[in-house]
């Protein structure tokens, strides 16, 4: 079983612009498409700490806190009520459990250009966004299973089949994220216009928090790609699968141990 990022609708670059370009209070609407600015330089740092692994509940426990996803999983693939899969999930267990999260944190640098010769009004922008990226993946295993033993090492194979599959999709999305974040910062200091000088750092402020909310919703979009892939993981030929790569593992073990011999 998995559990991947939190889920939030796909929007592009273009329809975030539009939600956040609404014009802000206080603010003249006058175009600053004349004032030549300093390129947007954006780096994104990615933090990938180990795999942390969770031993610390039952597989009922698991199952029981998933109890919703596995009758929704179960629906999804042939049970045809709602009733029939909370009847068959009774029978069913949690036997691994792989969760993805992350968290960010944004530097800026900004600028103001002068629109008149006496510095009356400006035009703010950002030069700079530094962007940190930290991205968590915890593997939960029931306690009462053998860590030596081959359900254990097979399912442990399942849940890294997720655990690639959330990462993949994070990578995608966060080099997609720098190509398209100079667009959506230029989009909204467009949609600012120019401004009086006792409100340039207001200006500065809102703009970063318009970016923030642009990269924050894009950043949530990942769960689309994610769980786009781990329904391609998460399915009954799959499990059919793995309980065939336990019993041929178990053979494997019992053939190589000692032949046991009795003395007459």
């Amino acid at each position: 079983m998995k559990h991947t990022l939190k889920p939030f609708l796909y929007f592009n670059a273009f329809f975030i612009c539009a939600f956040l370009l609404s014009p802000l209070p206080g603010f003249a609407n006058e175009t600053c498409d004349h004032i030549k600015k300093q390129p947007l330089h954006v780096t994104i740092n990615l933090t990938e700490p180990a795999v942390r692994y969770d031993y610390s509940k039952t597989s009922k426990e698991m199952t029981q806190e998933r109890r919703e996803h596995l009758e929704e999983w179960l629906m999804k693939n042939g049970v045809k009520s709602a009733g029939m899969a909370r009847h068959v999930g009774q029978f069913m267990e949690v036997g691994g459990l792989t969760v993805g999260g992350y968290a960010t944190s944004y530097q800026y640098q900004m600028r103001a250009e002068p629109v008149d010769p006496y510095g009356v009004y400006y035009c703010p922008y950002i030069t700079q966004i530094n962007i940190e990226l930290f991205y968590q993946t915890t593997i939960f295993m029931p306690k009462e299973k053998d860590r030596n033993s081959c359900d254990f090492k097979e399912t442990m194979k399942h849940e890294w089949k997720h655990h690639t599959a959330n990462l993949l999709a994070f990578k995608k999305y966060t080099e997609r994220l720098k190509q398209d974040v100079p667009v959506i910062a230029r989009e909204i200091e467009l949609g600012l216009g120019y401004i009086p000088h006792g409100k340039v750092q207001a200006a500065f402020e809102d703009i970063q928090n318009s970016v923030k909310r642009a990269i924050d919703i894009y950043l949530e979009t990942i769960s689309d790609a994610s769980n786009a892939l781990n329904e391609k993981i998460d399915t009954p030929e799959e499990y059919v699968r793995v309980e065939k790569a336990i019993k041929n593992c178990k053979m494997r073990r019992k053939e190589k141990q000692p032949l046991r011999t009795t003395k007459e």
